[in-house]
């Protein structure tokens, strides 16, 4: 849901200052690659050793239940539904900043 305010950024100073946005696009795509690399050695890495916890760790677990299910679809349905029609909330903003831009 951030890069439709990332993209905006990026296209409205790229005009003033084409270098300054060119790295600070970069360290963005820097940045989500890292995070990326540390959720896959976190999460599925073969042991500690490798920084991953052992996969012995997760024999116990069980699925996901009702009762845990309500937050993530309460956190998740938002997130989906601005990153897919970000305009839910560009018009509220756009509103409250629309005379100070004109």
């Amino acid at each position: 849901s951030g890069f439709v305010s990332e993209i905006m950024v990026f296209l409205g100073t790229f005009k003033v200052w084409p270098l300054a946005t060119m790295i600070a696009a970069f360290g963005v795509v820097l940045a989500a690659g890292y995070v990326l690399w540390m959720i896959q050695r976190t999460l599925f890495g073969d042991g500690p050793s490798t920084g991953g916890l052992s996969k012995t760790v997760y024999n116990s677990l069980t699925d996901v239940g009702w009762k845990e299910m309500i937050p993530m679809v309460l956190l998740g349905v938002p997130i989906i539904l601005v990153g897919i029609w970000p305009r839910l909330i560009t018009d509220m903003l756009e509103k409250g900043i629309g005379s100070i831009i004109r």
